[in-house]
């Protein structure tokens, strides 16, 4: 075995490990409840569970969002008892797009081929710091699904290019499927006609061009045409407008530039913003400089050797930027959405850092070698960190719920709560979904409550800190009250009094 060999084993074994310390991690939580936004979507799966399994296709039970690949998980968890099945199929389906990775890092430069390069592109997907807050929430469960199509479409859109028709079938099914997985699938059209235009032979480019066009402008068709027609899709609530709304300037700049930071600065996200450890920040600035240096320095090599390295860095580039373009207009952006970037980003540095680890010098293959295992191995240490902190999340938030519902006991009868909510209002702003105070984590559990008690008539009334609670019921038989502490996470009930 050359020394070249054991770089390339090292480079792809260590990414292996940490991916077993994450997958560790995520099983932890396969059974996770909901917090935070997951409420929402679990009122109107239990409608859809009611309904039947079809109905997530044509209905979209009051919301402004039709999403039924998230809709349907949730109504099967639901039914099944367990949110095994939820979180179970965000992992797969994980487990499933690593592979995908791997086999771009394989295909994409087909002289440059290496099984280690294939595990090390898969691994650094699978690791990434991007990815705990998709996988492991029932909010997001139309994240993982969308993109998941979205790659599928791109692999079937290269082999399109490369071989037979059928994969453009391919790619327009799975087109479709990715826009009705997440809105922000509405990009993967574009993206095919995109890597076609890239990877067609120069003889029949145009025609493949036109019939990629033709057959994914069907796609968008379909979607659009299936998405009019939807029940109970109701327009956005004035107070997500401000979040949803589209601008073009300085902003989307900045959003291009805050996805740029999620994919190459590891440990970003719930340490860096929220802990404010100055030697994370230190730490995870440097190894993103290190790790781009490295590998540009690669690429550099690459265009001069690999015959097809500069149309695939052209496509990666490309595809970044069509895969932002969704996001990058609204008004705020999420981490949720830079999952399927995070592919992007692995197949990129992967490739360029192994035009270093082959070559026969040896010493600055090592540096490099350490570089990929460093900014690897501190981007699964923030994973580990953030599935332990939204395992942390939803017992909060479970606890929270277990103590309002012992207080009250027995509700069968009831049909109005009140509920006194105290001593303070939530943090209005707050880092995407992973990082949530636990004051506001308690408070969003409240919203849990028809389903914890399993009571989705039930109706709830919330006074804020500074509203004051009626002292007298109107309907004494069947209204009970309390009064939650959200900072402490105790509860109280309190009496139903008399009128006077």
């Amino acid at each position: 075995m050359t020394i070249e060999d054991r770089f390339e084993r090292i480079a792809a074994y260590f990414p292996a490990l940490c991916s077993l310390a994450l997958l560790a991690a995520y099983l932890c939580n396969i059974n996770s409840g909901p917090f935070e936004d997951d409420f929402g979507w679990i009122t109107m799966a239990t409608d859809a569970a009611q309904q039947g399994s079809l109905s997530v296709w044509t209905d979209a039970f009051g919301c402004f969002f039709f999403r039924p690949f998230n809709m349907g998980l949730l109504a099967l968890s639901l039914k099944l008892g367990s949110w095994v099945v939820a979180h179970g199929v965000a992992l797969a389906v994980h487990v499933l797009l690593s592979f995908a990775v791997g086999w771009l890092a394989g295909n994409l430069l087909p002289g440059f081929r290496s099984k280690w390069l294939m595990i090390a592109a898969g691994c650094a997907f699978f690791v990434h710091q991007a990815a705990p807050t998709t996988v492991l929430q029932l909010d997001t469960l139309s994240q993982s699904t969308s993109d998941f199509f979205s790659i599928a479409a791109v692999m079937a859109a290269l082999l399109y290019a490369s071989r037979g028709g059928r994969w453009l079938i391919v790619a327009a099914v799975a087109a479709l499927l990715a826009m009705l997985g997440k809105e922000g699938g509405v990009s993967t059209p574009l993206a095919i006609a995109f890597t076609v235009a890239l990877f067609a032979a120069r003889e029949n480019r145009l025609g493949k061009i036109g019939l990629a066009v033709v057959t994914q402008g069907a796609a968008a068709l379909v979607y659009v045409l299936w998405r009019t027609n939807v029940r109970n899709l109701v327009p956005p609530p004035e107070e997500a407008m401000a979040r949803y709304d589209f601008g073009a300037g300085l902003e989307t700049l900045r959003h291009l530039g805050q996805f740029v930071f999620v994919e190459v600065v590891p440990w970003n996200s719930a340490s860096l913003l929220w802990n404010e450890r100055a030697h994370e920040w230190i730490l995870g600035i440097a190894l993103a400089v290190l790790i781009v240096a490295a590998s540009g320095l690669g690429w550099r090599r690459l265009l001069a050797s690999q015959q097809r390295s500069k149309t695939v860095l052209v496509w990666l580039m490309g595809i970044f930027i069509i895969w932002c373009t969704p996001f990058v207009f609204l008004s705020q952006v999420s981490e949720q959405e830079a999952y399927r970037l995070a592919g992007v980003t692995a197949l990129g540095l992967a490739l360029g850092l192994w035009a270093y680890l082959r070559p026969r010098q040896n010493r600055v293959a090592a540096v490099f070698l350490v570089v990929w295992c460093a900014w690897v191995g501190v981007g699964t240490v923030g994973s580990v960190q953030k599935s332990i902190l939204l395992r942390h999340n939803s017992f909060v938030v479970e606890n929270m719920l277990q103590t309002v519902k012992e207080e009250l006991g027995d509700v069968s009868q009831v049909k109005e709560l009140w509920v006194s909510v105290g001593p303070s209002t939530p943090p209005s702003e707050r880092y995407s979904v992973v990082y949530v105070p636990e004051g506001a984590l308690r408070w969003r559990a409240l919203l849990g409550l028809r389903w914890y008690l399993k009571r989705p008539d039930l109706s709830i009334r919330f006074f804020l800190p500074g509203q004051r609670m009626p002292e007298i019921s109107t309907n004494l038989d069947h209204t009970k009250r309390i009064r939650v502490d959200i900072v402490e996470g105790q509860a109280e009930l309190l009496p139903a009094k008399l009128p006077e």
